[in-house]
């Protein structure tokens, strides 16, 4: 495969109580895939940081890294590179967004991002140098396209084998708002992995660099399976 492979949407069962694989278990299946990169995508929501308890922020912040973390390092032994990234979902929406470019220090300094409305995060996400795609837009049920003045991409496949994420109406969407657009495997079991992804032509630094390169439209091709 000319490039580099990553994907970009990934979960962990450390963070996403629907992840089914510890993290360094995922590094291990995707470096076996021929994988050389992933993005830890755990899920970024009220109930995740009200389950912490009556602690400080930043302890929260810590806690919902621990599955990057754990991923990062096994990375650094098999030579998988391991990006941080969240799936994001508002208050009181069940729509998701997968943010990158976003460091634990934005994330400490701008506590409970899921009460933001959808155009102040994006302004809060643009200053901060990170870019939102709307995952599986169209996945049924809830999930609905979101206003294409509050995203700066669309996830036109998902490669989640267990919903019905309606994948051309995704692909019509973002072409019709002429939008960026990635594919992902949204991986929580074995059986997801690397169903998804995109092909670089350079492997980024960490995840503002790779937001750097979804905006410059570095992706060369993307990987649907």
């Amino acid at each position: 495969m000319e490039g580099f492979y990553l994907d970009p949407h990934v979960h962990t069962s450390e963070v996403s109580g629907c992840g089914k694989v510890p993290a360094a278990e995922v590094v291990r299946l995707y470096r076996g895939a021929g994988c050389d990169a992933i993005v830890i995508t755990d899920h970024y929501y009220d109930g995740y940081f009200q389950r912490q308890g009556d602690i400080p922020w930043k302890e929260k912040v810590e806690r919902y890294r621990r599955g990057y973390c754990a991923a990062r390092e096994e990375g650094e032994r098999a030579g998988l590179r391991v990006l941080f990234g969240q799936e994001l979902r508002f208050l009181g929406h069940p729509n998701d967004f997968l943010v990158y470019g976003l460091d634990e220090q934005d994330l400490i300094d701008n506590p409970e991002l899921y009460r933001l409305s959808g155009p102040d995060f994006l302004t809060l996400a643009h200053e901060k140098g990170a870019i939102v795609f709307q995952a599986h837009p169209f996945r049924t049920p809830p999930c609905a396209p979101s206003n294409p003045a509050y995203i700066d991409g669309v996830e036109v496949y998902n490669g989640h084998p267990d919903h019905n994420s309606r994948n051309p109406l995704a692909q019509e969407f973002a072409d019709t708002c002429g939008k960026l657009q990635i594919s992902g495997s949204d991986f929580h079991q074995p059986h997801h992995l690397a169903r998804g992804g995109v092909i670089l032509p350079r492997l980024p630094e960490d995840g503002k660099d790779f937001a750097a390169m979804l905006r410059a439209g570095e992706v060369t091709r993307l990987v649907r399976t």
